[in-house]
């Protein structure tokens, strides 16, 4: 999101469902990066401080906080690969192989201890994967073809990686 392209932001208020939620399925229809945000209004959770603390205390924030950490874990990436742009190398014509639309792929940025899931669908004619270097990983979680069982991702399929960041 950080080459000045137009992005869709989608507001989550009351309705915090991923499923059956018209107002995401639009935003998510409409082509661009989508930017989901919730925002806690000050002026309501100052209402529901606890009187002896100036900590919120109050159990409906403390579940909405909780729907928001489930949101986050579902929400973190979901990327197509495969599409392809053609690109000028040393006055060639080279096809490259983009993510998302777009070559470098998105950044991902976690923390520590977060669980990380990244569902990557493979929009190619064959088989592919998404190897990470530099993280610690189960197995099947590393992204090579043929090593810890894991097959690859076929055409038109969609994995889902899921691993701890540590």
């Amino acid at each position: 999101m950080g080459n000045n392209s137009p992005i869709c932001i989608h507001w989550f208020r009351r309705d915090l469902r991923l499923d059956d939620n018209a107002a995401l399925y639009h935003a998510l229809k409409s082509g661009f990066s989508v930017l989901p945000i919730f925002i806690f209004d000050t002026e309501i959770l100052d209402d529901l401080k606890n009187e002896n603390s100036t900590l919120t205390l109050d159990r409906r924030v403390v579940f909405i906080h909780q729907q928001l950490q489930k949101l986050k874990n579902e929400l973190n990436v979901i990327y197509c690969v495969g599409e392809t742009l053609e690109e000028r190398e040393a006055g060639k014509t080279v096809e490259k192989i983009t993510v998302n639309g777009a070559i470098p792929g998105p950044t991902l940025r976690f923390l520590e201890g977060d669980e990380a899931i990244i569902h990557v669908t493979n929009s190619m004619s064959e088989e592919t994967s998404v190897h990470w270097h530099g993280l610690l990983l189960p197995g099947g979680m590393d992204g090579v073809p043929g090593f810890n069982e894991f097959a690859g991702i076929q055409p038109g399929e969609t994995f889902s990686y899921r691993f701890k960041i540590r």
